[in-house]
C-alpha cells in the first residue's frame, strides 16, 4: 500500500518481514521517491521490530499509531 507520504507494508505475521522492508527501503524500482517505509504488524514481536527500526523502516502495531505516524510524517 502507497500513500503520498508513505509505503506501507502490511501483515499478520509475527516476524520474517525485514528482507521485504529493505527492498522497500532500498529499491529505487519500488520505492522511487524514497518515502518511508512503514510495517502495519499488529503481532510482530520486539525483537524482529527492532530490525526493522534499524533498517530504517517504522514498525506500527495499532491503527491509531498508524494514523498517527502518518500525521508526523505530513499525511
Amino acid at each position: 500500500m502507497e500513500t503520498a507520504k508513505a509505503m506501507i507494508e502490511v501483515t499478520t505475521q509475527v516476524s520474517r518481514k525485514l528482507k521485504q522492508i529493505q527492498k522497500l527501503i532500498c529499491d529505487p524500482d519500488l520505492n522511487p521517491l524514497s518515502k518511508p517505509v512503514i510495517l502495519y504488524a499488529p503481532y510482530y514481536k520486539d525483537t524482529p521490530d527492532q530490525d526493522i527500526i534499524n533498517a530504517g523502516g517504522y514498525v506500527v502495531r495499532t491503527q491509531q499509531d498508524l494514523v498517527n505516524l502518518l500525521r508526523q510524517l505530513g499525511e
